[in-house]
């Protein structure tokens, strides 16, 4: 310790001038039981003398309010005129002025350094020629561990640590997103920032709940905050809508972060969901076994009794289940309104670009296999025919909905082997087997069909 400090001792308090109230602060999920006044025993000159005294007032996540009463000849005060900020879960550090006498004469700049550990309180004060003051003072406080993020295996360093917000783990913005292969915009006049990595756009938004990205959007319990201009996200959120997967590990306090790579299983809660609905679809498209095909194979869609341009335009309502990018698939007209043709009272039309997208991008068919489709249905069927780019179908009667249950998906690093369920009313249900991709079109997700059987081998082929 420095010779300038000890002597003729005078206790003399050195507080906190300023505290400041600091919007947002949250309890500090690492450090509790540390506020308190501490004092160190020193005997100068056979005297007991109660000197350096700490005083902790609050701690937060963000600052740790205190003050410091130190003895010293020649009258001295130390001020600091700020809270002392969080440098790591444990230590925080403040920026002061020192005074030796009364504050007319010059002053020097100091910097306080707190440390908490089990039981105990370290603090240092530095001058401008090093080390001023380094005393330990005995607590009740205890500390926690502090929250650690990995990806991929790999633990990822954040200039501000993460910390708890209602049990949901917050990270920096931009850290997570470069992390997670992002590029980062950010709108300081709206508080939004969008990132991208090509093939997914994630919006965010301070204080809004609502996260969107490519595939929709995500609603998070624990919205984004800026603390003291940090915008700080919640990491499973974030993650997720970046595709990847993320556990929890209560044990190390870790948020263990998979993001999805060749030959990963890539697809997320929202996608099984998109699966259950295209299966639907599927099993619509097969439903009446007396005039629709079970077997499909995209290599050659026109195998069968009735292809799958026969099935989709059989079953049009297909397309109703928002799965393909486009708001009216089709119109009905029933009663006084008739077709452009007057052949009848009661039609649908079809629009043909929607139904080619379809075979196309969801069926794997290709040009010359849908001319030839189109051109055998528009022969041999008298209720339908084209115009202006829409078919137009007399309506012939109703379908239905079976229920249909994914039973198994298995992913070979290509396609998903998918097996599933249908049952009518009061009936046994069957076993079906598809082989699907999941393809991103435009930015969005779609399932894709490549065959289709009640023959489990096809997963073989």
């Amino acid at each position: 310790m420095k010779k300038r400090i000890i002597g003729s001792l005078l206790v003399v308090i050195i507080s906190a001038i300023f505290i400041p109230v600091i919007a947002n602060a949250q309890t500090n999920p690492y450090l509790s039981g540390f506020e308190g006044e501490y004092f160190i025993q020193m005997e100068p000159e056979g005297r007991t003398w109660m000197g350096y005294g700490l005083k902790i007032h609050e701690i937060t996540d963000e600052y740790v309010l205190f003050d410091f009463e130190a003895p010293h000849s020649g009258h001295a005060t130390v001020y600091t005129a700020e809270p002392a900020t969080f440098t790591s879960p444990y230590t925080a550090t403040a920026k002061g002025t020192t005074a030796f006498g009364d504050t007319s004469k010059k002053t020097s700049p100091i910097s306080y350094e707190l440390t908490f550990s089990d039981n105990v309180i370290n603090l240092k004060i530095y001058a401008s020629d090093g080390l001023w003051l380094n005393e330990y003072y005995t607590s009740q406080g205890t500390v926690s561990e502090p929250i650690y993020v990995t990806l991929n295996g790999s633990t990822l360093n954040f200039d501000q640590p993460p910390i708890m917000i209602n049990n949901r783990t917050m990270v920096p913005i931009r850290a997570i997103f470069e992390a997670l292969g992002y590029t980062l915009d950010w709108n300081g006049d709206t508080q939004t920032a969008v990132a991208s990595n090509g093939s997914n756009t994630i919006t965010v938004t301070v204080d809004n709940n609502i996260i969107t990205y490519s595939g929709g959007t995500y609603e998070c319990d624990t919205p984004p905050v800026n603390r003291n201009g940090r915008i700080l996200v919640p990491v499973r959120a974030i993650s997720e809508c970046a595709d990847c997967a993320v556990d929890w590990d209560d044990k190390t306090r870790t948020v263990i972060i998979t993001a999805k790579a060749a030959g990963d299983t890539p697809y997320t809660a929202q996608d099984i969901s998109a699966l259950n609905d295209f299966i639907i679809c599927l099993d619509m498209y097969r439903a009446d076994k007396a005039w629709k095909s079970v077997e499909y194979d995209s290599g050659n869609p026109l195998a069968g009794d009735r292809s799958i341009f026969d099935n989709i335009l059989g079953e049009p309502r297909c397309a109703d289940l928002k799965l393909y990018p486009f708001d009216a698939p089709q119109e009905n007209w029933q009663g006084n309104k008739s077709d452009p043709q007057g052949r009848f009272d009661s039609y649908i039309r079809i629009s043909r670009d929607e139904v080619v997208w379809i075979l196309e991008n969801i069926f794997n068919c290709t040009e010359d296999d849908i001319i030839k489709m189109e051109s055998n249905r528009l022969s041999s069927d008298e209720n339908i025919y084209l115009h202006d780019g829409y078919y137009y179908m007399f309506i012939g009667g109703v379908g239905w909905t079976n229920e249909t249950t994914v039973t198994n998906i298995d992913y070979d690093g290509e396609y998903f082997n998918v097996s599933y369920d249908s049952a009518g009313f009061m009936s046994v249900p069957e076993h079906f087997y598809a082989v699907l991709k999941l393809k991103e079109i435009d930015g969005k997700k779609y399932w894709s069909l490549y065959k289709h059987s009640k023959d489990p081998s096809i997963f073989n082929d």
